[in-house]
């Protein structure tokens, strides 16, 4: 890609990036997601134990998850965090897109 950086331009490369380099896996489709990661590179879980240890890691015991208070859609901060995040929105629903695409490539 070639012309000036601007905001447009970063999202364009940003997703470029995403579809020609990662294979993209979501949170709220954390089952499928795994399943394709696995799918991907071959992983194969040896034994019980292993499957035990996966389930804890992202099923039982998330080790990132902070309590918030959930944000109300009508607020004036949902409404700044919007604004202030709007490329990364954009970003995250071509993403989406990306994972329904990908569906063909990781049987």
């Amino acid at each position: 890609m070639t012309g000036p950086l601007t905001r447009d331009h970063h999202l364009a490369l940003a997703k470029e990036i995403l579809r020609t380099k990662f294979l993209i896996g979501l949170l709220e489709e954390k089952t499928e997601s795994l399943r394709r990661i696995e799918a991907y590179f071959g992983w194969r879980l040896p034994s019980r134990v292993s499957q035990t240890c996966k389930n804890n890691m992202f099923y039982f015991e998330p080790q990132s998850k902070n309590a918030h208070d959930p944000i109300e859609p009508t607020s004036k901060e949902y409404k700044i965090l919007r604004e202030r995040n709007l490329f990364d929105l954009e970003l995250y629903d071509y993403a989406k897109g990306l994972f329904e695409e990908q569906k063909s490539l990781v049987g």
